[in-house]
């Protein structure tokens, strides 16, 4: 299905020169935003555009013109039943699609029929990982939100997360000896850690799901995975969706986008023109990548700088 208007023809949007190819892996992303959205339509799924996909339908309607990431974010208990609902859905013999829940913070839907490679995989890739063009689905967690209840659940929670790190264990089994808490919190990080990373990852969600009453403030879990500064809204920022165009399709964003994207962005009507995109990565909506990976010659068409040949 064309989801891209003039999808075989280069075009210049917002002064950036979106040539045909780049315009066909778009078709391809919302592809599998097509599966995405029938599977929370049918599980009654409420989710929303995020990150540069919320930008994009706000401000161009449609993709971001030098980007092609995908992103959406979800409640963390509706999070929980969409990754269960698309293994149902999605997982099945000689399926195009690929999934992965990866860590605690996102779930990837992939397309196998596709080739999607950063910078950092032309000479070094994870045997077990997907290559296709992919979706990425984050959950809305928890924060602290000033009151008693809500800091506790959130300070609860967090040391579960990062507590899988033997420093940063033994930094919160001494804070956990020395407080006055009502509840058994280093039995809880102690059984976690026994864990496998598998049933790390379910006991997390699960204990995520149980907490998310506890505060009125969200957070994305990928920032805090990865250490990057918090970015957080009142729940009530999602308290209505609304649809705006996207490409030739209509997407969920928050009523209040302007907030979220004022917190993540600063300006975010001012175009800042990613390079990084346009040189770094690799995009085959034609090819699967299992066929790109045995057939490519990666050190010919990719030669290391320091190998570079002329």
């Amino acid at each position: 299905m064309a989801f891209i208007k003039d999808m075989y023809r280069d075009e210049i949007r917002d002064g950036w020169l979106v040539k045909a190819g780049i315009k066909k892996s778009w078709n391809r992303m919302l592809e599998i935003w097509q599966e995405v959205d029938r599977i929370c339509r049918k599980y009654k799924i409420k989710y929303w555009a995020a990150f540069g996909t919320l930008l994009g339908a706000v401000r161009h309607g449609g993709f971001i013109p030098w980007d092609t990431d995908m992103d959406l974010c979800m409640m963390r208990p509706e999070y929980n039943i969409f990754c269960d609902a698309v293994e149902r859905e999605l997982a099945k013999k000689d399926s195009p699609f690929e999934i992965a829940r990866v860590d605690y913070n996102n779930f990837r839907i992939a397309l196998s029929t596709t080739v999607m490679l950063g910078k950092e995989d032309l000479h070094e890739r994870e045997p077990d990982r997907t290559y296709g063009m992919m979706i990425e689905v984050f959950p809305l967690d928890i924060t602290e939100d000033g009151t008693p209840t809500g800091n506790i659940s959130t300070w609860k929670l967090w040391r579960v997360l990062r507590s899988s790190d033997d420093e940063t264990y033994s930094q919160l089994k001494d804070i956990t000896d020395s407080s006055n808490f009502m509840f058994d919190d280093l039995q809880v990080l102690e059984n976690f850690r026994a864990l496998s990373e598998k049933e790390k990852q379910n006991f997390y969600r699960k204990y995520a799901e149980l907490l998310f009453n506890k505060s009125n403030e969200l957070v994305w879990i990928d920032h805090v995975v990865r250490g990057q500064p918090e970015q957080h809204y009142p729940k009530d920022v999602f308290r209505e969706t609304i649809y705006l165009p996207f490409e030739t399709v209509q997407m969920p964003v928050p009523v209040d986008y302007d907030k979220i994207l004022t917190a993540y962005y600063g300006d975010w009507h001012k175009f800042v023109y990613d390079r990084i995109f346009h040189i770094g990565k690799i995009h085959s909506p034609d090819i699967p990548y299992k066929e790109f990976l045995e057939r490519v010659d990666f050190d010919f068409m990719f030669p290391q700088e320091n190998n570079a040949s002329t």
